[in-house]
């Protein structure tokens, strides 16, 4: 049979283990709201009763180790701030090179296709010019580049002749100005195709 006062101080020493747990958790909650950590209520319970290792292991980590996600976290927020100016610049410049390549293929179509209309034989030279800028515009298609296109063309007078025609357009007719914030503008910059044929 158990003594009375036995019975007492096992009640005693539950009672000092509740409160313990009790400001326990008060602890963790607290420190949990300091490091930005939503505080999840109670411990989650398996099958048969008993706390799962990962709520045990958060239960009992120390708090400077916690404190230490919130530290990584601002981390991962800095390097990122770094990282995404730089993702821009690299993908300006390749939207960038890529709509200058395209346009350099239109200017030198534009070349080849006038420099063409200017080796046949025309009796009219001033018909022979408008006609071998109808045939650049209609390479250029665009109408940035159509209007801001400059075209000069040497013509010879006798078949064997050399026909020397020459396209130039502003690139940022071509492409957007993208990179000009890194101090690289396109302004003043243009796209010169040259072709050469002899005359018919």
């Amino acid at each position: 049979m158990t003594h009375p006062r036995g019975q007492q101080c096992v009640v005693v020493q539950m009672v000092d283990r509740k409160l313990q747990m009790v400001e326990g958790r008060k602890r963790d909650e607290k420190a949990d709201h300091e490091i930005g950590i939503p505080f999840r209520e109670g411990l989650r319970q398996t099958g048969n009763g008993k706390q799962s290792d990962h709520m045990a292991y958060k239960r009992h980590l120390p708090v400077g180790h916690r404190c230490q996600f919130g530290r990584a976290g601002a981390l991962f927020s800095l390097e990122l701030l770094l990282v995404l100016p730089i993702l821009w610049i690299v993908f300006s410049g390749v939207v960038e090179l890529s709509l200058i390549l395209i346009g350099l293929q239109k200017v030198q179509a534009a070349s080849s296709a006038a420099c063409r209309v200017g080796t046949l034989p025309a009796g009219d030279l001033a018909a022979q010019d408008q006609a071998m800028r109808d045939a650049a515009i209609a390479a250029l298609q665009t109408p940035g580049m159509v209007n801001g296109y400059q075209m000069t063309a040497s013509i010879g007078q006798y078949s064997g002749d050399p026909v020397v025609v020459e396209i130039s357009v502003p690139m940022v007719t071509v492409a957007p100005d993208m990179l000009k914030v890194i101090g690289f503008t396109l302004q003043g910059r243009q796209l010169v195709a040259r072709t050469e044929m002899c005359k018919q």
